[in-house]
């Protein structure tokens, strides 16, 4: 029983937490800003050329943690 109601907190507190972040990038819009960032840099040290494949391994680097957060939540 305190099992099962630790882990029914652990997912409420994880699922607040996401919330709160993604109400943050609601109100801040830090999509936009990581990628005005990102553009800067790619520029900067002249990778802008590559930055398809750069996009890409940041997209399956997400969707990883996301996977593991995921698994670690159930």
């Amino acid at each position: 029983m305190a099992k099962a109601r630790a882990s029914g907190y652990l997912f409420w507190f994880m699922t607040a937490v996401l919330l709160v972040f993604l109400s943050v990038n609601e109100l801040l819009d830090l999509q936009t800003l990581l990628t005005a960032i990102g553009r800067q840099y790619a520029v900067k040290d002249g990778w802008y050329e590559e930055r398809r494949q750069v996009q890409y391994l940041f997209i399956v680097g997400l969707s990883g943690l996301a996977a593991v957060a995921g698994a670690f939540m159930f």
